[in-house]
């Protein structure tokens, strides 16, 4: 029960909050089902798609009302190998959910940073290296992003774009998936137009044109967010990789699994009550005000 819920929690809460809308539908009726990995995660995804999520971090977060807010730097290294002297943690770090998710009308929530080519200030910092990277020195999380994607050889941006339209067919009618010569010109725009609003940079001119015309994967995924959908979720490209990720790992809901909280309840009837209300929850905020009653308060402190 908890798996399903979970599930449905990713597919009708988040997927909509990521998802390009006319890619939505696509994930939904099965459009997408061709792009299924089949159980390899596309390199395209893990080097690029999901790994813009870290330009979605903010650079501080508070984890309760009236808290200190916490540098993300501070955040990544509050564990037993990044600051041990500062365990056990104290109350300031035991979430206050309000602060995360929509549970309190009198409480906005810290949303996400928009999507898009620009880090956190606090990612601005030398990174921790991987046994993998290349050379001898830390460098930022966004330029390490960026190098593990090149060295992973991913597809062009325009390669993938028809490949994809040749397994689904209907993402060629999504606004910005547009086959044809006219259409690949104006995402080509796009990047340069970017990289034109931030002159004087440290390229040359045909490396800044040899940029437009050939962006790395990530790159273009983010200045495709940013430009399309003001960085409130991924492009039309990010949405087709990420929907076709989640329609592969989501099963559809089906009559049989409709009727397993009711198959609870009859093998356990003093829990039907808790079945049925954890049965009716499909967000994130749902869950966790179904959860608010039934979790005992840490240390007097409020959940919600």
């Amino acid at each position: 029960l908890v798996e399903r819920l979970w599930r449905r929690v990713l597919r009708r809460d988040l997927a909509p909050r990521l998802l390009d809308p006319a890619v939505l539908p696509l994930m939904a009726d099965g459009s997408l089902a061709a792009l299924d990995p089949q159980g390899a995660m596309p390199l395209e995804l893990s080097h690029a798609a999901l790994r813009s999520a870290h330009m979605m971090s903010r650079s501080s977060y508070r984890f309760r009302q009236g808290a200190r807010p916490k540098s993300l730097e501070e955040v990544l290294r509050q564990s037993s190998g990044g600051l041990a002297a500062r365990l056990p943690a104290t109350g300031d770090w035991i979430a206050q959910w309000s602060c995360f998710f929509e549970t309190n009308p009198h409480t906005p929530p810290q949303l996400a940073r928009r999507l898009g080519p620009s880090q956190p200030k606090r990612m601005d910092k030398p990174w921790r290296r991987l046994p993998e990277d290349p050379g001898d020195r830390q460098e930022t999380l966004a330029r390490t992003d960026q190098v593990r994607g090149a060295r992973a050889a991913l597809w062009k941006a325009e390669a993938l774009i028809q490949a994809l339209a040749a397994a689904a067919p209907a993402l060629a009618a999504v606004p910005g998936l547009e086959p044809g010569a006219q259409a690949a010109e104006a995402r080509t725009r796009r990047v340069r137009d970017w990289l034109a609003r931030r002159t004087p940079h440290p390229l040359s001119q045909a490396d800044a044109d040899a940029l437009a015309e050939d962006p790395p994967l990530k790159l273009f995924l983010e200045i495709e967010a940013a430009a399309l959908r003001g960085g409130q979720g991924y492009g039309p490209l990010g949405s087709a990789l990420v929907g076709g990720l989640f329609a592969a790992a989501l099963p559809d809901e089906t009559p049989e699994a409709e009727a397993l909280a009711g198959r609870l309840a009859q093998a356990a009837p003093g829990h039907a009550e808790t079945f049925e209300a954890f049965e009716a929850a499909s967000d994130m905020p749902a869950l966790l005000r179904w959860l608010a009653p039934r979790v005992a308060p840490a240390r007097g402190l409020p959940f919600l």
